[in-house]
């Protein structure tokens, strides 16, 4: 089995300008760019000219760049269970119910 090297994406925003920088060695961010239809403006290959340790580095609007911090509901017990019943979910299971249950 051959061991994957870590993998990374840097992205660079300064005030002044009107795009982020991007820097990706991971190639499913790479091929989620082209289907973006966003090209390197420069690309480099591994130490050992492997076509799989390529980096590339891109030009995007900055509006693009956006961080989402995880998603806080402050929720009732009952309002919970009808949640659970309306959406058919496991609230153990699911990712969806990242919630804070207040016995008011």
């Amino acid at each position: 089995m051959r061991i994957k090297e870590e993998q990374e994406t840097v992205i660079t925003v300064n005030a002044g300008e009107e795009y982020a920088l991007i820097w990706s060695s991971e190639l499913t961010f790479q091929h989620w760019m082209e289907r973006l239809g966003v090209t390197p403006y420069h690309q480099a290959l591994g130490a050992n000219e492997n076509p799989e340790e390529q980096s590339c580095w891109y030009r995007v609007p900055k509006v693009w760049v956006k961080v989402t911090p995880p998603r806080h509901v402050d929720i009732s017990p009952a309002s919970l269970k009808n949640l659970v019943r309306k959406r058919r979910i496991d609230p153990t299971e699911s990712r969806e119910c990242n919630m804070v249950i207040n016995d008011r």
